[in-house]
């Protein structure tokens, strides 16, 4: 809620090179990380689909190589 103000509140995936993916949780404008998961191998310079799904209480977050759909 609030996400078109100076205080947005709201929930996102993140994903970084290595990968490295992470569930946040952003109330007020302030960042607190709930969830994060480094993948077992180094995975750069190829593109990624991430998913953000709210089941509920539950924020599922999927990952898949966008040239393999390797998950």
């Amino acid at each position: 809620s609030n996400v078109d103000t100076a205080a947005p509140t709201y929930y996102l995936a993140r994903v970084t090179r290595g990968l490295e993916v992470s569930i946040v949780r952003v109330v007020n404008g302030a960042e607190t990380t709930l969830a994060t998961l480094k993948s077992s191998s180094y995975l750069s310079g190829v593109w990624v689909r991430l998913r953000l799904v709210a089941d509920g209480d539950v924020l599922r977050a999927t990952v898949s190589r966008a040239d393999t759909g390797q998950w």
